[in-house]
């Protein structure tokens, strides 16, 4: 039995007036590097996963799950180093039996059970029967049905040419298989006994997800963009499928449910409205006035509420980002996964108002949770934590072969009412949404309590991905601390060694990067800071630049280092000008943000002769920028952040995500090694610090701040100019 609602109103409001007195909020991993488990991690970039049941692994970018009806889940692992589907079957005395079905897609030795023309796997599972499952494939418009057992194929659907497969719901009643396309906008219907393409329906946008409501005939559709929106399909003629209604949510809506006589829809955006759920009435509300129910078609569907998910003392901040849901219908209770905070939110929807019970701990990064009966299974994408790209390398048993840097399952039997208090408290303490998370209490001893004077010009580097260890490997001790390199890595350092292929001379004790090296030491670096795949760092840039340009900041991007060096040349020139980096009147006192995005190798192939070519030459520009900017008048104002964007190109011995950023500016340390656990939130933090604007949202609000690598308020200050460095000529020759 349920316990009152008064009693968990009461609750949530004692929990929220815990964290009244916190007044500044910080990643809880502090200077910890990451690590990897199933009942507890330290994420790269600070957060803290404590999950709650069982950790079962899959394998890697885990995107979509489906239950059967006797309780076997199957996952849609859409990773490109591993795709496949991972089989969960119940446990037998408390053992579950996993197994993966991988695609032929690798290039390894082992035997793989897939055909040789399953390439790549999708985001959109059914399960037929207890050995059959339906799996999208992709961009290639391919839905094979395979066997989950052996993964043999039993049929192969061809969606027509463009086509791309996406997420699945099937009617077993009819035999019928829906599948969205978001490469040409369209609904498929399937009769699965033929495999026949009974309609094609076009929609108004492309889709994102799907919910089938199979006794009312009707297939609920959520579409991201233009501007969010939820169409309703009539499917009573499967041949005929006719577009009823089309609902706009506004926002942007990841995942939608049909259930409880609602329509449930996870609104992610990042603006006033978002971290949201929409819930949507079916059907005209009996409630509104007759004259208008008779100006409107009887099919209007209505936004009825909206279910506000928010975090006490940070409410005005998004950042959940909600995404697959589930309905429990012995408990009433909807479950949202929440991959912002790697959560699940159990919302009560009984007779009354729906009620936040609270938040359920989960693995990195939960996008879809179903129900069993009284066992949740919650899908996250990244799994049990980060892993060091040595081991990302596959060690091919006979059979299959390990993956690590996988998605994972968490799984557990439905938690009373009464432990929402104490997973809620673990959720807020894991992300850093209190102001006392640290192992020691407070942020780290060398953390000044503010910022020094807020410097006008702020500019940030971008290159190419590269993990730490390839440039810093050989750097091994600051001072008296210890830095966590391995040399035998350190590919593009001070030493480093260039491998030639076949026909072409190999180079030793090859100068990589000696600008990046002596920037180190001219002013601060991290040795525990961590970057995204390369389209999410190079997004967050853009999205970090917007942001400051909202609040009246002038902003400037360039994509080469020599239209930056051109532009700076010709601005310091002025007689008006007291640095390039000032606004277009070229006043002083204007402040400024200005990103570098330096271009990747592959958009300069042919012109360098080896891989180190191409990092050396980043080295370059990188030091001819800070060279540029330190002899300009403005250098007393400037502060400089240099990173990559990602490090997918590498081998890192502490995690494949760890990659190189470097502070420079004479308000920053000099030769000074900050340990704490940073991510690319953490410059978000501290470059808005800087600029004295406010957070984006929940992520850089508490994320780590890198407070500690700049001077104290008042301190002396370091003004000396930086000299550009030449690295290793033989690097530009043609062997």
């Amino acid at each position: 039995m349920l316990p009152n609602r008064a009693i968990l109103l009461v609750t949530s409001v004692l929990l929220a007036a815990a964290f009244v007195s916190a007044a500044e909020f910080h990643a809880p991993a502090a200077e910890r590097f990451p690590t990897a488990g199933e009942s507890a991690a330290v994420l790269p970039g600070g957060r803290i996963l404590l999950p709650w049941g069982k950790q079962l692994e899959t394998g890697p970018a885990a995107a979509a799950i489906a239950i059967s009806p006797k309780g076997i889940a199957a996952t849609a692992d859409t990773g490109a180093e591993r795709p496949g589907v991972t089989v969960i079957e119940p446990p037998v005395r408390l053992v579950w039996r996993v197994h993966h079905l991988w695609t032929r897609s690798s290039a390894g030795s082992a035997p793989l059970k897939g055909e040789a023309e399953w390439q790549s796997v999708a985001a959109g599972l059914a399960f037929e029967s207890e050995r059959a499952l339906w799996v999208s494939e992709g961009a290639n418009g391919r839905i094979r049905l395979i066997d989950t057992q052996s993964g043999d194929r039993r049929k192969l659907i061809q969606l027509p040419s463009g086509a791309t497969s996406g997420p699945l719901a099937l009617d077993g009643a009819r035999h019928l298989l829906c599948a969205l396309d978001a490469g040409t906008a369209a609904l498929h219907i399937i009769d699965t006994r033929t495999g026949r393409l009974l309609a094609r329906l076009a929609l108004d946008a492309p889709p994102v997800a799907l919910s089938l409501d199979a006794a009312a005939g009707t297939l609920w559709i959520a579409h991201a963009s233009p501007t969010g929106s939820v169409t309703a399909v009539d499917l009573r003629d499967p041949a005929a499928p006719a577009i009823v209604d089309r609902t706009e949510t506004g926002g942007r809506p990841s995942a939608i449910l049909a259930a409880a006589g609602r329509v449930f829809v996870s609104d992610a955006a990042p603006e006033a409205d978002g971290d949201s759920v929409v819930v949507i009435s079916p059907s005209t509300p009996a409630s509104t006035p007759a004259s208008t129910r008779a100006s409107t078609p009887a099919s209007t569907r209505a936004i009825v509420s909206r279910i506000a998910l928010r975090i006490p003392q940070l409410q005005e901040l998004r950042g959940i980002a909600p995404a697959g849901l589930a309905f429990d219908p012995a408990a009433k209770w909807l479950l949202v996964a929440e991959p912002g905070i790697n959560a699940v939110a159990a919302i009560d929807l009984g007779p009354a108002d729906p009620v936040i019970l609270g938040h359920i701990p989960a693995a990195w990064m939960p996008v879809a949770v179903s129900v069993f009966g009284d066992r949740v299974f919650i899908l996250n994408q990244r799994g049990r934590g980060g892993a060091p790209s040595l081991l990302r390398l596959p060690i091919f048993d006979y059979g299959e072969p390990p993956v690590t840097g996988g998605g994972s399952v968490t799984t557990f039997v439905m938690p009373p009412a009464g432990e929402f208090a104490r997973l809620t408290a673990t959720v807020l303490e894991a992300n850093g949404f209190t102001s006392d998370v640290h192992t020691a209490g407070t942020p780290p001893a060398a953390m000044p309590a503010s910022m020094p004077a807020a410097p006008r010009h702020v500019v940030l580097i971008t290159t190419e991905p590269r993990t730490y260890d390839e440039y810093f490997g050989d750097i091994l001790r600051v001072g008296n601390t210890e830095v966590a390199g391995a040399g035998a890595l350190a590919r593009f350092g001070l030493h480093g060694t260039v491998n030639g292929a076949a026909g072409q001379f190999s180079l030793h004790d090859a100068g990589v990067s000696p600008n990046l090296h002596h920037i180190a030491q001219y002013g601060a670096f991290s040795d525990n800071y961590y970057s995204d795949d390369e389209p999410t760092a190079r997004a967050e840039v853009a999205a970090l630049a917007a942001h400051i340009q909202r609040h009246g900041i002038r902003t400037t991007r360039y994509e080469s280092a020599a239209r930056f060096l051109d532009d700076f040349a010709a601005l310091s020139s002025t007689a008006r000008s007291s640095t390039a980096l000032s606004s277009s009147d070229h006043s002083s006192t204007a402040r400024s943000f200005t990103t570098i995005d330096l271009p990747r190798p592959t958009a300069l192939s042919g012109r360098f002769p080896w891989e180190a070519s191409f990092a050396a030459d980043a080295d370059l520009n990188i030091g001819r920028i800070v060279e540029a900017l330190s002899h300009a008048p403005g250098w007393d104002d400037t502060v400089v952040f240099i990173t990559t964007a990602g490090a997918s190109r590498g081998y890192d011995h502490i995690d494949a995500s760890r990659t190189p950023l470097l502070v420079a500016g004479p308000s920053v340390k000099r030769t000074y090694l900050s340990r704490t656990n940073a991510g690319f939130a953490s410059v978000e933090r501290t470059v808005l610090e800087l600029l004295g604007l406010p957070p984006l949202g929940l992520r850089d609000a508490t994320a780590s701040t890198l407070r500690d690598m700049f001077l104290a308020p008042g301190a002396r200050r370091n003004p000396t100019v930086f000299t550009v460095m030449e690295p290793d000529k033989r690097l530009f020759e043609a062997p």
